[in-house]
């Protein structure tokens, strides 16, 4: 080779294609040659002359080496691409381990935050099926489901054939009639609803709020529902809120079982009442009307005194049964027109007796089994004369 050595074509060869085999034969043969072939790249040396047996030998030298080489190249190609791979799915299993932790601790706090639901439900329940009156009632559901679901303003509209009723809680001055306007037309969508629960985000008082609605059932039939304005809450914490919404109707509904069937009570009670007093107007033991007139006027007197709704309605059935112990004094008695004897007068005096025992069994049969004692009248009994 007239303008390259045989060391300077074993060099570009290797820079080239380095896993190529190399055999440097020459007839000059010395150290200093041999360390140079080595040095740029010679697998083997071999001088001249030289056997076949001798060339075999060195070519399967190097053929073996080159194979050994190729072999722990592509060891650690493969060991290299395994660790990749072990690595990835390391990386892998770390992100399920992470998202399985987060799923974990939303899981738990979701359970924590049912329970709670449940718990607050169960104590509503208990509360409300402890008040009797049923405005105080609606007006003290309103007031703690302000409090639980933080809302500028809580409407409950209610009617269990008497009239609609509503209680409204708010924090807000102006709050109420943006709520009124919107309040039915939320609870006609939350009926058409399976879980009978509806949310939307509306505008008000110029800031984004967050409307609630449930639909309240008796006998799978609707009567009203629960109404509420609040800001718009964060996902995290408006999670559960869904939730307690579905479990809010129970709590009403037993309450409410226990209003209408106390008052199917009262005026099956008070009907018998009615009856009394007609029959001793019947038998002209009463002026006709008088109980009707003094429970009228009494009526009207607690709502000038500005009572409660059902402070009246006690009054106005207390007057109305007033004379109802008569039924326990002799017609010859009570038309008396002369001054009575000593034993008439004791007769007369268990008018108050007689009219404790009839309110009493009326009481009962109302379901007011808290009653401490019979009510007694504190009016001097004197009978009426047509």
């Amino acid at each position: 080779m007239p303008t390259i050595s045989g060391l300077d074509l074993i060099r570009t060869a290797k820079e080239t294609r380095p896993q190529l085999g190399s055999i440097l034969i020459t007839a000059f043969a010395s150290t200093e040659t041999a360390v140079q072939a080595l040095r740029f790249g010679a697998d083997d040396y071999l001088t001249k002359p030289f056997s076949i047996d001798a060339l075999r030998k060195v070519v399967g030298r190097v053929l073996s080496s080159g194979r050994m080489v190729r072999d722990e190249q592509a060891a650690v190609r493969r060991v290299r691409t395994e660790a990749d791979d072990l690595r990835r799915k390391s990386r892998a299993v770390e992100e399920d381990l992470r998202l399985t932790r987060i799923d974990l601790d939303l899981s738990r706090r979701a359970l924590e935050h049912r329970v709670k639901d449940l718990e607050f439900i169960r104590e509503l329940t208990a509360l409300l099926a402890q008040e009797e009156d049923l405005d105080r009632m609606l007006h003290t559901t309103a007031r703690i489901l302000a409090g639980r679901f933080q809302a500028v303003v809580t409407r409950i509209e209610l009617d269990l054939g008497d009239g609609v009723r509503t209680a409204e809680n708010h924090t807000q001055p102006g709050a109420t009639p943006v709520l009124k306007a919107m309040s039915s037309a939320l609870l006609q969508r939350a009926c058409l609803l399976p879980d009978g629960v509806t949310k939307d985000t509306v505008l008000g008082y110029g800031l984004p709020l967050e409307a609630l609605a449930v639909v309240v059932r008796l006998s799978d039939q609707p009567v009203g529902g629960v109404t509420l304005l609040r800001p718009v809450q964060s996902e995290d914490a408006d999670a559960t809120d869904p939730f307690l919404l579905t479990l809010l109707p129970q709590a009403l509904s037993v309450a409410l079982e226990g209003q209408v069937n106390r008052r199917a009570a009262e005026r099956n009670a008070l009907g018998v009442a009615e009856r009394i007093i007609e029959a001793l107007e019947g038998r002209g033991a009463l002026f006709t009307g008088h109980a009707r007139r003094v429970s009228r006027v009494a009526g009207a007197m607690a709502g000038q005194l500005g009572l409660s709704p059902r402070l009246r309605r006690v009054i106005e059935m207390a007057a109305r049964l007033h004379d109802v112990g008569e039924v326990g004094i002799p017609d010859n008695v009570l038309r008396r027109e002369g001054p009575l004897d000593e034993g008439e007068q004791a007769v007369v005096r268990m008018h108050r007796t007689v009219s404790g025992q009839n309110v009493a069994a009326i009481a009962i049969a109302c379901g007011k089994t808290r009653s401490r004692s019979a009510p007694r009248s504190s009016a001097s009994p004197r009978p009426t004369t047509p």
